[in-house]
């Protein structure tokens, strides 16, 4: 038995709106971070928008993120809120 072909469409929508709040809250961060801190204030809130963002993604909304690494999903599931 074969399996259901992927839908792409939807897949693609579902990432894209994810990548793009992901986006939103790393420039809010940069925005709000004080001059000369930006790196230092903005770092993690980025890393964490885009964790949560690969999170959303591959837990459920699109298949596609199955195929990431093992290691990389072992990697956001133990570093998940």
């Amino acid at each position: 038995m074969a399996l259901p072909g992927l839908d792409r469409n939807a897949c693609e929508e579902q990432m894209r709106a994810e990548f793009e709040r992901a986006l939103r809250e790393v420039a809010d961060a940069v925005d709000n971070a004080p001059q000369g801190r930006v790196i230092r204030d903005s770092e993690e809130k980025a890393r964490d928008a885009f964790r949560l963002a690969v999170m959303r993604i591959g837990f459920g909304r699109c298949p596609a993120v199955a195929f990431l690494p093992p290691c990389l999903m072992l990697y956001f599931q133990r570093r998940s809120p």
